[in-house]
């Protein structure tokens, strides 16, 4: 029951940041007989509807956590079925690792 997300999170997180969320609308793409189903309209709704619960639940909430994990969860949700989300969503990753790093690297000194 459990393989295959199981499956899909380890070739996600084996992918290169910069790449990890168009891989994966690449072999989601695959995977799929048809060129748009009834079960990517869903996904693209359910995603969506993620992304707005968690923007009112991180604004409505003071502590972050909830709202925040909605929000990324609907972003892969749509970005396994929109190329143009996987792009920014890769652009978004590389830019919040170099801040990162920038930031731990500033706090050590």
């Amino acid at each position: 029951m459990f393989e295959k997300p199981k499956e899909n999170w380890r070739c996600f997180k084996e992918s290169k940041p910069g790449h990890r969320f168009k891989d994966r609308f690449h072999q989601h793409q695959q995977s799929r007989s048809a060129r748009f189903s009834l079960t990517a309209a869903f996904v693209i709704v359910a995603g969506i509807l993620l992304l707005l619960l968690g923007g009112v639940v991180s604004i409505t909430v003071p502590v972050p956590g909830a709202g925040w994990l909605l929000l990324f969860l609907g972003l892969g949700m749509v970005a396994g079925e929109s190329k143009h989300t996987a792009r920014l969503l890769d652009w978004v990753e590389v830019k919040l690792r170099r801040a990162a790093r920038w930031a731990l690297a500033r706090r050590r000194h």
